[in-house]
């Protein structure tokens, strides 16, 4: 294939692996395709990266993918030693995924096994800045929908996740899995709209981080992370996760017009987390839990980790069925302005004659 061609899959079911290396091209699939795991799968690159992936994308590519089904088929602890696998992973590399549909990126037993449906990761010394989209997608049956890693000293990746519908398998006891279902790390900036995320939570209490999170925006090595890249969240539905959006050291990032509802059963629950500068929260709904915001300080349990809160907004969010709507942690800084917490007030009604 050269450059710019589109390429066609016609309509069954694709039990391989496939490797894109230095190229630009569009994957375009029939209703009725399929590429499916199976055991064993081959290293993304042998010797250096151990992920086992369906469709590897490496090396300065540019490739879109589209109206694909990516089948994990619970095949996370059949991975010989790398016990992970993944269905489209863009390496060092943009593009984009679109109306595709990602099942079974987890282990059948649960145990060491790992999943993610869908992976972009630009880290590399001086990388080049890429376009990341994934729109319009499914991902159902999975422990980790979509990770997103750009450079740790500079901005190296731009993204649009939006209109996605992600389920997680939670409430699950399984300690060992990843359960997020949007994991943003440093280098990373766009936005993150219109997306129904829920089910990531974990129910027992032996793991190290023993939470499920709908959306966390944190870099590696945390808790010695870089600041990250502003990234707006916008209009997106998150359900019973421990954890809906957490966001750790996120200066200038923006929570507008969310609705949070529910939360998992675990050791933590709340809405929204976040650390870091001049974040605005202005808009959102939260209902059926027992926190809804915690503004980041002086934390009893992770100390300053997830970073401090200051200067930020809190402005036009509402409040049903919630014990505590804000949490100010020592050391954090916020202005709140036009909270409305129900139960609202009755209306004053009057009857009045309406004709003469």
């Amino acid at each position: 294939a050269a450059d710019g061609d589109t390429i066609r899959i016609a309509a069954g079911v694709y039990v391989e692996q496939t490797r894109i290396t230095r190229k630009n091209l569009t994957l375009v699939g029939e209703p009725g395709t399929i590429l499916r795991a199976f055991p064993n799968m081959e290293d993304a690159v042998p010797g250096i990266n151990n992920s086992r992936c369906i469709l590897f994308i490496q090396f300065s590519s540019d490739v879109n993918v589209r109206n694909l089904s990516f089948e994990g088929d619970q095949l996370a602890d059949q991975q010989g030693d790398a016990n992970n696998v993944i269905g489209v992973y863009h390496l060092d590399s943009g593009g984009s995924v679109e109306n595709c549909r990602f099942t079974g990126f987890r282990e059948r037993v649960p145990g060491s096994g790992r999943g993610k449906a869908a992976r972009c990761r630009n880290d590399l010394p001086g990388a080049p800045l890429y376009f990341y989209q994934v729109t319009g997608t499914t991902i159902v049956d999975s422990y980790l929908g979509l990770e997103v890693i750009g450079a740790p000293d500079k901005l190296s990746l731009r993204i649009n996740l939006q209109n996605n519908h992600i389920r997680g398998v939670g409430p699950t006891e399984n300690s060992s899995s990843e359960l997020r279902g949007i994991d943003l790390g440093y280098g990373v900036t766009g936005s993150v709209t219109g997306n129904s995320i829920s089910g990531f939570s974990y129910s027992g209490q032996d793991a190290e981080f023993p939470w499920g999170w709908g959306i966390i925006a944190v870099g590696e090595g945390w808790p010695n992370h870089p600041a990250l890249d502003p990234i707006r969240f916008e209009n997106n539905t998150l359900e019973d996760n421990n954890l809906h959006l957490v966001i750790s050291k996120g200066n200038d990032c923006e929570v507008i017009n969310n609705h949070f509802e529910g939360t998992g059963p675990g050791l933590s629950q709340a809405g929204l987390w976040f650390g870091g500068s001049d974040v605005e929260v202005r808009g959102n709904r939260f209902r059926d839990m027992q926190t809804a915001v915690i503004v980041g300080g002086e934390d009893p349990i992770l100390g300053t980790d997830l970073g401090i809160a200051i200067d930020a907004v809190l402005t036009d969010n509402r409040f049903s069925d919630v014990d505590t709507p804000f949490v100010h942690q020592p050391q954090s800084s916020a202005t709140e302005e036009n909270t409305l917490i129900a139960p609202f007030p009755d209306p004053d009604l009057k009857i009045e004659t309406a004709i003469r």
